[in-house]
């Protein structure tokens, strides 16, 4: 009862553009010892690990943002030996394959390819069979997104939407919710085959950044904002940065086929940015 009403609350009744707005708004404002004591507060609320970041003191960030995406020591997160590793900190929310266009969000809760990727239900058909992972970031969260492997970037597409919180009990309770909220599509190509990572959009989620360039900081646009991208013009590596969330959300990943996950890939246990993730069968 006490989650169903949170879930009315925050559908029905929270400003959720609004108060993302507005966050938004704040955190990037330098406000100086307000913004180190918002940090530290922040960190203890959240049990943040701060001691691993490059700048591990809250001093150190002139705005809340800045802190957000703070960044790791290059040798923080080893890339690991599986041909696949993961994009993200967080905890793993679902796997799954996609079977017939759908992929599973939670228990009693699927979601179409197509509407997720805004694409046609035939275009959604090449999808049939390929493994998926969702991660989920929470504040805590080291909140840079990298690559689970080589690959050349063919297209980004944001598609404008809700921001619905994404956190256990809103993916769990409101129907279609990465298909409805704001998100960053990008595909790949890899030498394994089409590769598609999401970046899902939610409550308080001040943008969505890519590291390519910055034709892509959509700041909650209400129409879709596609770029293309020449042969080779993008092209990264296994591991590298490729995005950030300015503040908490999701990512989700569609992988070649034939990709069998490694053993420490289960539902709902925390992974790590680099960690192996899977290979492809032979």
């Amino acid at each position: 009862m006490v989650m169903n009403l949170k879930i009315f609350i925050h559908k029905y009744l929270t400003p959720r553009h609004l108060l993302t707005k507005l966050v938004g708004k704040l955190a990037s404002a330098k406000l100086g010892k307000v913004t180190t004591l918002a940090i530290k507060a922040f960190v203890k609320l959240n049990k943040v690990n701060l001691a691993e970041a490059k700048r591990p003191k809250a001093e150190d960030y002139s705005t809340f943002n800045e802190f957000f995406i703070r960044e790791l020591p290059e040798d923080a997160r080893p890339i690991g030996q599986a041909e696949f590793v993961s994009p993200a900190d967080g905890k793993i929310a679902m796997i799954g394959q996609v079977n017939n266009g759908a992929m599973i969000q939670a228990k009693g809760h699927n979601f179409a390819v197509r509407e997720l990727l805004g694409i046609s239900s035939e275009e959604a058909e090449q999808y049939n069979g390929c493994t998926y992972v969702t991660v989920y970031l929470s504040p805590r969260d080291y909140h840079r997104v990298h690559m689970p492997c080589k690959a050349t970037l063919k297209k980004s597409i944001f598609i404008p939407g809700d921001l619905y919180s994404v956190n256990e009990n809103a993916f769990k309770n409101i129907s279609n919710l990465y298909a409805r909220n704001e998100r960053l599509v990008c595909y790949f190509d890899t030498e394994y085959g089409p590769m598609i990572q999401v970046l899902v959009g939610a409550t308080i989620t001040g943008s969505i950044k890519t590291y390519w360039d910055n034709a892509i900081d959509a700041h909650h646009a209400v129409h879709f904002i596609e770029k293309r991208y020449a042969d080779n013009e993008v092209v990264l590596e296994k591991g590298q940065l490729m995005g950030a969330f300015l503040m908490g959300s999701t990512t989700i990943n569609i992988f070649p086929k034939q990709l069998q996950l490694t053993d420490n890939v289960v539902i709902g246990e925390k992974i790590k940015v680099n960690e192996d993730l899977g290979n492809i069968a032979v």
